[in-house]
């Protein structure tokens, strides 16, 4: 991330051919699976390197910009590449905000991020102790990421449904398959986004009432309504739904 805004930042925009590469490497990056740590320790994921770089909650002794940075770069490039017809870098945005989404589904960013390493995890457990261990995850030693997170993902997918799915059918190109790939990198976070809306506006069930209130946990439930009502907004700007 530091090395790509070092090469928007270059002098005549010399170094943007080469953004489209560095995009798609964190794409890989955040696609990577978990590698278990020596020692029994669980390292965190690759994605939550990057969504808290993202978001401005990690810190590095390098100087990198956070989402509205990155988004405002994309649409500065995206303008010149309306001009030649060929967007290798809005493609590669788009695939890195589609893996992103794939390896971490949205609505674990209103968990802690610790949380997000134990995920990997719960699966190869029995249930009870899954249940359990999903819960001791969700604690309020650690401070709560939702409210950032949900800023984060929506500045994202303001780009990709407001700036990108909802004007790429203006755009010039040289082929056919060049609007295509947008509108195809834009459905592929839609898809990503759906598991998110399966439980909007579902009412709060019992038992999760009951384990929260007695885990001192901020309102894991109401965060996450706030984080579909801003993809709710976000997919109306695309014509998605109806505003």
């Amino acid at each position: 991330l530091v090395s790509f805004f070092a090469l928007a930042a270059t002098p005549e925009h010399t170094g943007t051919e080469v953004l489209p590469l560095v995009l798609r490497a964190l794409a890989a990056c955040a696609r990577s699976p978990l590698v278990p740590g020596s020692g029994g320790e669980t390292p965190m994921p690759p994605h939550v390197a990057l969504f808290r770089m993202l978001s401005g909650a990690a810190r590095c002794r390098f100087r990198y910009g956070t989402i509205a940075d990155l988004v405002s770069v994309l649409t500065n490039t995206l303008d010149a590449e309306r001009k030649s017809g060929r967007y290798p870098t809005t493609l590669a945005a788009l695939d890195l905000f589609g893996s992103l989404l794939e390896s971490c589904p949205a609505y674990l960013l209103v968990l802690p991020w610790r949380a997000h390493a134990s995920r990997c995890l719960l699966d190869q457990l029995p249930g009870p102790f899954r249940r359990c261990s999903w819960l001791q995850a969700v604690d309020a030693s650690e401070q709560q990421p939702a409210a950032a997170n949900t800023e984060t993902l929506g500045v994202m997918l303001d780009f990709v449904f407001g700036c990108c799915f909802a004007r790429c059918g203006f755009w010039s190109c040289r082929m056919p398959v060049d609007r295509w790939q947008v509108q195809s990198g834009c459905l592929r976070v839609v898809s990503a986004l759906l598991p998110v809306l399966e439980c909007l506006n579902w009412p709060r069930p019992g038992h999760l009432s009951r384990e929260l209130g007695t885990s001192q946990t901020p309102d894991v439930w109401q965060q996450l309504q706030a984080l579909q009502l801003r993809v709710l907004r976000c997919l109306s700007e695309g014509a998605f739904v109806d505003a």
